[in-house]
């Protein structure tokens, strides 16, 4: 399958299956960690460490991510994926223009 049959696939997958496949992807070529990064996630590691009160259980999260996305109507949070040049829509960058930066 080539690359472009992949990407025309997207849009038939579920939710989870677009989530494990972005999570394997991921997996496969991790990105790169800053020094800057690196520090900030140590110093947020050892505070939650310090502080496990500070700290919410997943569950917890994940309903109250929902709860926000569930107010907010789909056209709002829905990006709009053109395959062939990137996002669009609410996400993509201001640049003046409806079309992201290099696709003038």
């Amino acid at each position: 399958m080539t690359l472009a049959e992949m990407l025309k696939e997207l849009p038939n997958l579920t939710f989870l299956e677009r989530q494990e496949l972005m999570a394997a992807l991921i997996h496969l070529d991790p990105p790169p960690v800053s020094e800057d990064e690196r520090v900030i996630l140590e110093a947020r590691l050892k505070y939650a460490e310090e502080n496990p009160g500070s700290m919410m259980p997943i569950e917890e999260l994940k309903k109250d991510l929902l709860e926000r996305y569930r107010r907010r109507s789909n056209s709002e949070m829905e990006p709009h994926y053109d395959f062939s040049g990137g996002v669009r829509g609410k996400f993509a960058p201001d640049t003046g223009s409806p079309k992201p930066p290099g696709d003038h």
